[in-house]
């Protein structure tokens, strides 16, 4: 099942000139829900030139580009042009605090007017600041501001500067973007930060020497950097070979190197996944059990069932609504598992009856009084 996309408000203005008058400046708004700030610059535009396809005047209008405006709208957030003007304002503080929660809140809003005055902090002497620059750059969502975050990607920039310049590229930029060499010099990077977040993003842009550049790296020290590296590389390279890299990794003393093993499981399909996740989830370092139990708990395949409800009734602090909802939309599938986990368990559970009774109440619904009485008499009491 395809994951449901987060629709959002946007406001976009688009500044215009006509003919008739071509010193005058024009501007029409439009409020245009969208996925992201670019299907709403797109979907006003269409609205705009769609709107003129009706127009029986003589003169054009000309849409002046570089000057078109789109924001996200929030309630607790600036939402008229003239408000986001005067929080970009707070950019120049000296309180770092105040920096700190304008690039939060531009971050959120999407509004790229602001971003030559982001860039100038890339230079700001806390790391803090100028990392979550470049990172409110990707934030806001415009390609246009990839050349700025190049041109700041220097070797003598703070590794955190580079790792986040590098997370901004991988929401931006696409496959034409010259953005090659610098990934070369990336995952040749000293620090274990930008190294992974290197392969991040040639993971997402599929880049045609993709294997070549990152065969490599299989044997990078870093557990982040490996995990990312099995996970680009599994659709398109020799599975037996990265089938023993990740067994190393499930079978390595070093917990973290098991904890990113659990990270890849949740990505790839590989025979035994599900298994080897419960391994790790009673692995006695609890950095492992949590990344296990992140995986798996993201995973819908039934033969997690015995998995998460082991995990609930030894976690019963938590509370798992997602996993029930999984759990009664397998139904009489989910009933099976847990009849003999309860059989196994030879004991009952509040948490466990009120599942049971979820899954025979959504049965009664979607499949009628007979395949719930059946299931009814297959209980365990």
């Amino acid at each position: 099942m395809a994951k449901a996309k987060n629709i959002y408000i946007y406001r976009v203005i688009l500044p215009y000139t006509e003919t008739a008058n071509p010193k005058k400046k024009f501007k029409i708004e439009y409020t245009v829900e969208a996925e992201n700030r670019e299907t709403a610059r797109k979907a006003a535009e269409e609205q705009f030139f769609g709107y003129l396809q009706y127009d029986m005047a003589s003169w054009v209008r000309t849409l002046e580009r570089d000057q078109i405006r789109v924001w996200r709208l929030s309630p607790d957030l600036p939402q008229t042009s003239q408000s986001i003007d005067e929080l970009c304002t707070e950019l120049e503080s000296k309180d770092l605090e105040v920096v700190y929660r304008a690039l939060r809140a531009i971050g959120e809003i999407q509004d790229s007017t602001p971003s030559s005055q982001i860039t100038r902090l890339f230079s700001h002497p806390d790391e803090e600041i100028s990392s979550l620059a470049a990172e409110t750059l990707g934030r806001i969502g415009d390609p246009a501001n990839i050349p700025y975050l190049v041109s700041a990607f220097k070797p003598d920039a703070n590794p955190r500067l580079k790792a986040s310049i590098l997370s901004s590229l991988g929401k931006l930029a696409g496959t034409s973007d010259p953005i090659q060499d610098l990934l070369a010099t990336a995952i040749g990077d000293s620090d274990a930060r930008v190294r992974a977040n290197a392969v991040e993003v040639i993971e997402k842009l599929f880049l045609p020497k993709q294997a070549k550049l990152l065969l490599p790296m299989l044997a990078d020290e870093d557990n982040r950097v490996r995990a990312n590296v099995l996970k680009a590389l599994w659709q398109s390279h020799s599975r037996p070979s990265l089938g023993n890299n990740l067994d190393e990794m499930l079978n390595n003393p070093n917990p973290w190197m098991r904890a990113s093993a659990a990270f890849v499981l949740e990505h790839i399909e590989v025979e035994g996944r599900v298994k080897n996740l419960g391994n790790l989830l009673n692995d006695p370092d609890p950095v492992v059990s949590r990344s296990a139990w992140r995986a798996i708990s993201a995973l819908k395949e039934s033969d997690c069932i015995p998995h998460w409800l082991d995990y609930m009734l030894k976690h019963p602090e938590n509370d798992f609504p997602e996993i029930r909802a999984k759990m009664v939309e397998f139904g009489s599938e989910a009933l099976d598992f847990l009849y003999d986990f309860l059989s196994e368990q030879k004991t009952s559970d509040p948490l466990i009856e009120n599942i049971r009774k979820k899954i025979e109440d959504e049965i009664y619904l979607r499949e009628g009084f007979l395949n719930w009485l059946k299931a009814k008499s297959r209980r365990v009491i």
